[in-house]
């Protein structure tokens, strides 16, 4: 009985290309992007899972210009942060 239902399906596909070719496209938009978002919010939510102290995990960003972003900072900036920001 399956084997007869996965001939008539093919069958239908073979008979109507174009449909069969946008149902497979949507369907490959719609896998992507289910696991983009899946990636991005396992990303999210995984972030700084790795330290016992993770709340406490702060990134520094020096924005050199309008579009420049950068989160590389020089050796010396780690003490004065520790005293300016830790009791």
């Amino acid at each position: 009985m399956l084997l007869n239902y996965t001939k008539i399906a093919l069958r239908n596909l073979w008979k109507h290309k174009t449909f069969a070719l946008v149902n497979v496209i949507g369907m490959s938009v719609a896998f992507a992007s289910c696991l983009l978002l899946f990636l991005a919010a396992w990303s999210h939510l995984t972030f700084d899972n790795f330290h016992t102290n993770g709340k406490q995990l702060f990134m520094v960003y020096e924005q050199s210009g309008p579009t420049s972003k950068s989160a590389t900072m020089p050796a010396p900036l780690a003490p004065s942060l520790r005293k300016e920001l830790l009791p």
